[in-house]
């Protein structure tokens, strides 16, 4: 997956989810890489990326599909912000770790009785 198609796919988005939900939940997504059926994205937060995963997951898999991409799983990764390094009840030299959010499409996960 390109950029370009990425930016193809925000459109049609913005299009289906509304303004506003666009704006909140979609247009901060960074696209990453695309990778053995899995699309990685990185979010401001573990919040984004949960909401974005449980919310429009599923919608997003979809229109890559339509789009001929196969995508299994789509990963939302945080990287703290510099500025959050130097806060100070930070220790010193401690450094932030980046946190990863995966979502698997609900028909690879296994079927409840």
């Amino acid at each position: 997956m390109t950029d370009e198609l990425w930016g193809t796919v925000r459109q049609e988005l913005k299009h289906t989810l509304g303004q506003n939900n666009y704006k909140t939940w979609i247009e901060p997504l960074k696209f990453d890489d695309l990778r053995n059926g899995v699309a990685s994205f990185h979010a401001p937060s573990n919040f984004v990326g949960n909401w974005v995963s449980r919310n429009f997951g599923d919608h997003i898999q979809t229109l890559l599909a339509e789009r001929g991409e196969n995508v299994s799983r789509l990963v939302f990764s945080v990287e703290n912000a510099p500025e959050a390094q130097n806060l100070p009840n930070k220790p010193a030299g401690a450094k932030a770790k980046p946190a990863a959010i995966s979502s698997a499409s609900k028909s690879a996960l296994p079927k409840s009785a």
